[in-house]
């Protein structure tokens, strides 16, 4: 049976991640110039949080949708421009916007399974 509560939760996240994507893609776009990328993660943050809604997390759902723009964030500050040994300019805005969002998922994880450990 579907929790109120479980369902609200996830609902919510999906919503949160949703604007964060139109926020980031459309609003934010001369920061990053990428098209497809941020459509890429939101897909990821959604299948996270589809798979965390069938499993019952609590956590995980929101770490999830708060980590779209909070990886982002740490992307725009720690990213370097270069060039390719062709001579075309290279930037690692995306690599370290995936990495964090990956690791901060994981992060998540790891504090649900730690609460709920300690609830039982």
């Amino acid at each position: 049976m579907i929790e109120k509560k479980n369902a609200m939760t996830h609902l919510l996240s999906l919503l949160v991640l949703l604007v964060e994507y139109l926020l980031v893609r459309y609003a934010l776009i001369g920061l990053h110039g990428m098209y497809q990328w941020p459509v890429m993660l939101l897909g990821f943050g959604m299948i996270v949080i589809a798979i965390s809604f069938f499993l019952k997390k609590r956590i995980l759902p929101i770490i999830a949708s708060v980590s779209y723009l909070l990886s982002f964030v740490i992307g725009v500050i720690f990213q370097t421009d270069g060039t390719d040994p062709g001579g075309g300019s290279t930037n690692n805005l995306w690599i370290i916007w995936t990495v964090s969002m990956i690791v901060l998922v994981v992060i998540g994880n790891v504090i649900e399974r730690i609460y709920r450990k300690r609830k039982r």
